[in-house]
């Protein structure tokens, strides 16, 4: 087997099948995709994009907030033997016609919230790209039609039935130049933000990212039972290889913060999401932990003294009982730290933990060091 993403997504599809892979939060509930789900619509978005002129190491923008939608046309893109190039949402619109001419792409998938930042931008764009707008409404597409009266503006679904509808031959096109990427293929350009002059484009392979996802499922011992919700921004390569790739590997499965309603939604959604889809464990940037923590530790003081009092001594006990997580305490240092950590894991540690659900585990941190 070539050490591709895409041979791990048809790995992954006939493992794990029928389980979900992504979950999306719409008007009736948490609607997944399965793993076999994403790797069939992932075929027929490749079929429909080969036909809309989408070559072999062309490139694909993806601008968007997380969801399966994002995950499966990326690897449409990737089954087309082109290249996916995920921009971040937080970039301003003056930010976009570099990235996007510099890299040659000649479509460009975009969620709803990110379209009329696209649109406003559309006229510097030197390839008139293909605009896939990653959502289901007809409604929206019809609105994204009329943003870009200039572009060539389809959606996810189309693309889909494009794609099912296509002859038995152009199915078997679709497998035939997907089996010719190999390891050392392009799969994502990342582009940083450029410490000097423009920023610069990061090409990671199907190696890259191959190698990289299977050291971290051993590091972890991961079951194949485990979820998070996906709070980081799916463009950088940290949420690629610990989320979406990594989960091809043991089964891990994603759901993605609400995103309707644009950023402020998104940050009001995420306590919320995180009771309902109960994680077993999460990935967050030193940022994001920080902010977590502060909140926790304020909340706590607001308690008054005896409580911080029994809180800070807690923490204390159990970084001295946990060591560095593989290596614990010894006996005796487990013993001394039994009664503050134990009291404080009654009395307040059982609280906090409520606010992450009742199955989270443990936090990965990446992207810059952590406190």
């Amino acid at each position: 087997m070539t050490r591709t993403l895409l041979s791990m997504l048809d790995s992954a599809s006939a493992r794990f099948a029928g389980a979900p892979y992504c979950y999306r939060k719409t008007a009736a509930g948490w609607t997944p995709k399965s793993f076999a789900q994403v790797r069939d619509e992932a075929h027929q978005v490749a079929t429909a994009l080969r036909f809309r002129g989408l070559q072999p190491e062309g490139k694909a923008v993806i601008l968007g907030e997380g969801s399966p939608e994002w995950v499966t046309f990326e690897f449409g893109v990737l089954m087309a033997a082109a290249i996916s190039v995920p921009l971040s949402i937080k970039l301003l619109p003056e930010e976009l016609p570099f990235r996007i001419n510099h890299s040659d792409a000649t479509v460009v998938g975009a969620s709803w919230n990110q379209l009329s930042k696209l649109a406003s931008v559309y006229n510097q764009l030197q390839a008139k790209p293909l605009v896939v707008l990653l959502e289901d409404s007809d409604e929206q597409l019809n609105e994204a039609r009329s943003l870009l009266p200039q572009a060539s503006v389809t959606s996810y679904q189309e693309l889909c039935s494009e794609g099912r509808a296509a002859a038995t031959r152009e199915h078997e096109e679709t497998l035939r130049i997907a089996e010719t990427v190999g390891e050392n293929s392009v799969a994502t350009i990342s582009y940083t933000s450029g410490t000097t002059g423009n920023p610069k484009g990061i090409m990671l392979t199907h190696l890259n990212y191959y190698s990289n996802t299977h050291a971290g499922v051993e590091m972890f011992e991961v079951p194949p039972d485990y979820s998070t919700l996906v709070i980081l921004p799916c463009d950088h390569s940290f949420a690629h290889t610990v989320a979406i790739y990594a989960a091809l590997n043991a089964g891990i499965s994603l759901s993605f913060v609400d995103a309707r309603g644009g950023g402020v939604a998104i940050l009001r959604n995420i306590p919320t999401n995180m009771k309902e889809m109960n994680p077993v464990f999460l990935l967050t940037v030193p940022a994001l932990s920080g902010n977590f923590m502060k909140k926790i530790v304020q909340g706590v003081e607001e308690k008054g003294g005896f409580v911080n009092g029994l809180f800070q001594a807690g923490v204390r006990a159990g970084i001295r009982r946990n060591g560095d997580g593989w290596n614990r305490a010894g006996f005796f240092t487990r013993l001394v730290t039994w009664f503050p950590h134990t009291v404080a894991e009654v009395l307040i540690f059982r609280t906090v933990r409520k606010t992450f659900g009742t199955r989270i585990k443990f936090f990965v941190g990446g992207g810059a060091l952590l406190d």
